[in-house]
């Protein structure tokens, strides 16, 4: 059998504030896609970490839950952190992610700027598609 290391096109599904999950379209039965970067949901080159992921999946429906992701550089912690995403919403949740590289130097000065920023990037991503909830939620930030 020949396998192929042909570049295909790829098409993105954004995951908020500048973040996308790679999405393949169907490949050739002898193509070999070339592992690099955040692999897609379907990928055959992810290698599942049975305890982990489940540990994840299972942790993410407790409210207020944290998860932290800690390894060397190319060992998957942008591609499971995709799934753990992609997981969320498939059990409903609204799901934010918040870049905080974005964020400007004067955000980290102090604590209430940096709860400022933060509550104010959540709100902006899911009052997307409801401009007056955010305005209201937004007004209502300065009393909690």
């Amino acid at each position: 059998m020949i396998f192929s290391l042909t570049t295909f096109p790829t098409q993105s599904k954004a995951l908020g504030s500048g973040v996308s999950l790679p999405t393949t379209p169907p490949l050739p039965t002898n193509y070999l896609e070339y592992p690099e970067g955040l692999l897609g949901l379907t990928s055959s080159f992810y290698v599942e970490r049975p305890p982990m992921e489940k540990y994840c999946f299972e942790e993410i429906r407790k409210p207020g839950s944290l998860i932290c992701i800690k390894a060397p550089q190319k060992m998957g912690k942008s591609s499971l952190l995709a799934r753990i995403i992609q997981q969320a919403k498939n059990q409903g949740d609204a799901t934010v992610v918040i870049n905080f590289e974005l964020g400007e130097k004067q955000f980290f000065s102090n604590l209430s700027t940096f709860l400022r920023w933060v509550c104010d990037r959540i709100i902006s991503e899911l009052s997307k598609e409801n401009q007056a909830l955010g305005t209201e939620l937004l007004n209502k930030l300065d009393a909690h």
